[in-house]
């Protein structure tokens, strides 16, 4: 199984609160975890030139960079548990998502 990297601010409790409860409901150990501080969170940034000040989960899945609440629905359906089915609004559009995401913080 290829295992997926999520990027998250280190700086950030909400960010750490998210991850605790993805690795709490990832038992295949689907994903593996890097701070957007680290050294692989600053490669990641400049190769796919995300912002410095960028405080949000980013998702690299099959060579593809995912962020805001595409990365969180990206995640979620790999996940156990009724959390999974959040993955239905995939279906609404981007811009319209990122909205509500925005507002966590």
């Amino acid at each position: 199984m290829k295992k997926h990297i999520i990027f998250f601010d280190g700086d950030c409790h909400m960010c750490n609160q998210t991850i605790l409860f993805i690795m709490n409901h990832d038992p295949t150990v689907t994903f593996c975890f890097a701070s957007l501080q680290s050294s692989l969170g600053e490669k990641l940034r400049t190769n796919h030139i995300i912002p410095q000040q960028y405080n949000s989960i980013v998702l690299f899945q099959n060579e593809l960079i995912y962020t805001k609440s595409t990365a969180m629905l990206r995640i979620v359906k790999e996940l156990t548990g009724p959390v999974k089915y959040a993955y239905v609004f995939i279906i609404v559009p981007k811009r319209i998502r990122d909205k509500v995401y925005d507002l966590r913080s």
